[in-house]
């Protein structure tokens, strides 16, 4: 039996959205956004975690041995994976009874295995195991020569998003060792995560590939051609007959404008930047931008992005209509901020909300970037300074490339 030309192709789509799909499978992801698949821009890097109970309660046939404070602090080891792996570094406990006597609780066989795997919205599960010193464990030491050792073969904890995030423990243990100690015990508690804040447990199902010509559309998803990936340096300037804003939307009136404003960045093919990172800059031929509107005829005003070259910044796929992609930057540690230099005053501003677009090229115009923020002063004299700030900056590569799906 023959088959069609037209069957042909619909089986040939379908085994490559399928392939394209188990290709794209999610990994589980921290993120600082309460997003079911959180941008990269979002996502923590590896990363400490600090947390804190003041709920704890162990309970066992004897009574509940009740803590003031309990300590859970670990790290993961990847930025993504399926699971995201980790390590209990430290568990403690404080101020500790049973009924009036006091008690004495402290984990052994640390660090423990960890791993975090997101379950629904902006939730997860934390499994805690044998870390290669030995089961997770408690020993507890309690007036009346109550000493027993307390262990679960797998602790499972749930993980809750939020503002600052929770990791619940409501654990069932089994006596490892003391004599006459109850068979079981449960341990509850609510551990408020202090860092990151804020912190949501998220899934990352969008890979990225830049490419070096047209990609092509599969099942509605952008795939790069094989062997033509992007890779290297990449250079923007504002395109001819544009500028870059920064205007005043509170305070002060006025309005920047810059007509040049060179952007370049060394790009690996999965859209992240290498070396140095992102550098731009702002100016016009003259060197200080265009102003107008502010107060004391000032024409000039100087506009920095402070903290170049921005060390993380990449490029993101999203979808296979225009815009194709995201692009954002930023310093590890520091908040993106602006200085704008009026007349002897300089303006301090922190980046109150921001947004990076790519286009890419259609055969007439070349590759596009359009990048929008708002900013909030946070330093300067209010008489002089607008007070809140709105800016744009459209931006044309020098050498096309094209966002598309990993």
């Amino acid at each position: 039996m023959r088959l069609r030309t037209a069957q042909v192709l619909s089986a040939l789509g379908a085994i490559a959205i399928a392939l394209l799909a188990a290709s794209a499978a999610p990994a589980t992801v921290l993120c600082k956004e309460p997003e079911e698949s959180c941008k990269r821009v979002n996502t923590y890097p590896a990363h400490v975690l600090h947390s804190q109970a003041t709920n704890t309660v162990i309970t066992t046939s004897l009574g509940k041995i009740t803590c003031t404070a309990s300590h859970l602090e670990g790290e993961t080891t990847k930025e993504e994976a399926e699971p995201l792996p980790g390590e209990v570094t430290g568990l403690s406990f404080e101020g500790c009874k049973l009924g009036e006597g006091a008690c004495t609780l402290a984990s052994i066989h640390l660090p423990y295995a960890a791993s975090i795997k997101w379950t629904k919205e902006d939730d997860g599960t934390v499994i805690v195991s044998n870390g290669g010193h030995g089961l997770p464990a408690v020993k507890t030491e309690c007036a009346g020569g109550i000493n027993c050792t307390y262990t679960a073969e797998k602790t499972e904890l749930s993980g809750k998003g939020g503002n600052p995030g929770e990791i619940v423990a409501n654990q069932e243990l089994k006596r490892e060792a003391g004599f006459l100690c109850p068979a079981t015990a449960k341990w509850s508690a609510n551990y408020v995560v202090e860092v990151p804040e804020p912190v949501h447990v998220a899934k990352n199902v969008q890979g990225t590939k830049l490419c070096a010509v047209a990609p092509n559309n599969v099942g509605g998803v952008l795939q790069c051609p094989e062997g033509k990936a992007f890779a290297g340096a990449l250079a923007a300037k504002i395109p001819s007959g544009s500028l870059a804003t920064f205007k005043s939307i509170k305070g002060p009136k006025g309005t920047v404008s810059c007509s040049e404003a060179p952007m370049s960045v060394e790009l690996n093919s999965d859209g992240t930047a290498k070396g140095a990172g992102l550098g731009l800059e702002f100016n016009t031929a003259e060197g200080a931008c265009a102003a107008s509107g502010f107060a004391g005829g000032v024409e000039l005003v100087s506009a920095v992005l402070d903290q170049q070259p921005f060390e993380h910044a990449a490029i993101e796929y999203v979808q296979a209509s225009a815009p194709q992609g995201l692009i954002w930057f930023t310093r590890a540690g520091t908040p993106l901020s602006l200085i704008l230099g009026i007349g002897a005053e300089e303006c301090f501003y922190s980046a109150s909300s921001t947004n990076g677009s790519v286009t890419n090229p259609n055969g007439i115009v070349s590759t596009r970037f359009l990048m929008t923020a708002n900013w909030k002063l946070e330093l300067g004299a209010e008489a002089i300074c607008p007070t809140e700030v709105s800016s744009e900056w459209p931006l044309e590569a020098t050498k096309n490339l094209w966002v598309a799906h990993a």
